[in-house]
């Protein structure tokens, strides 16, 4: 994983940088961090070798950071852009860019703790973007974990329901077979034959005992045996994620 810290300011981007090596590293050694002085050497970096997360100062001289997202967007970068600035007025004109966070270096926040809570929300989402392959009688399908929305377990078969997927990937085997694995990356168990991705939840209605998935017409149920884990999980899934 690659990371980026871009400020003009030498002192400000080498503080920056500083937090962030100890953040991440509290979540994994696998990353190089880079430290650059204007967004024109980040964005010859990028293209050299693509960029994962960005932490980008807007006002600099030559290129802005706005500029260097515009660019990056252009090229369809997928990274996650982070926005750091004095300035929170231009929090709103940020949007544009698609940027994952964004940090008031003058915010009363200290700057640790603003980059601290950025970090652990990017972690959290991240680790959803990993691949698994699932295999059934059709063939085999490399699917990212994020774009799984739910499991289902009838009889002896699990149906694994994808985003934009009309069909389930039925394979077989037992609900408990893929509970643990996916309990590690935000999967809660609703019911005895369901375990539902927290990412995919839109509402949870505890008094008519089911579950409104985003963008989904399907209607999942919740047992009295599963809803006080799953309740909790979620509570604390929202807390992480906004």
């Amino acid at each position: 994983m690659r990371i980026a810290v871009c400020d003009d300011n030498k002192t400000a981007a080498g503080m920056i940088a500083e937090v962030v090596r100890k953040r991440i590293s509290e979540f994994t050694d696998d990353f190089n961090l880079l430290v650059f002085n204007s967004g024109m050497d980040l964005l010859a970096a990028h293209t050299a070798e693509p960029i994962n997360i960005i932490f980008l100062d807007i006002d600099m001289p030559e290129m802005s950071g706005f500029d260097a997202a515009k660019f990056l967007r252009e090229k369809y970068s997928n990274s996650y852009i982070i926005f750091v600035t004095s300035y929170s007025e231009l929090v709103f004109e940020s949007f544009e860019f698609q940027p994952f966070n964004f940090i008031r270096k003058n915010s009363p926040l200290p700057l640790e703790t603003a980059i601290d809570e950025v970090v652990q929300k990017l972690m959290r989402h991240m680790k959803q973007t990993k691949k698994v392959t699932l295999e059934d009688k059709m063939g085999k399908y490399s699917v990212y974990i994020h774009d799984i929305v739910y499991l289902e377990s009838i009889k002896h078969y699990v149906n694994f329901f994808v985003s934009d997927w009309k069909e389930p990937i039925k394979l077989r085997g037992n609900l408990s077979d893929y509970e643990r694995f996916y309990s590690d990356f935000d999967f809660v168990k609703s019911h005895k034959s369901f375990i539902v991705n927290l990412r995919h939840v839109a509402l949870v209605n505890n008094k008519q005992n089911e579950i409104i998935l985003h963008g989904r017409q399907t209607v999942l149920p919740i047992s009295r045996t599963y809803r006080s884990d799953f309740n909790e999980k979620y509570e604390l899934y929202l807390r992480s994620t906004v």
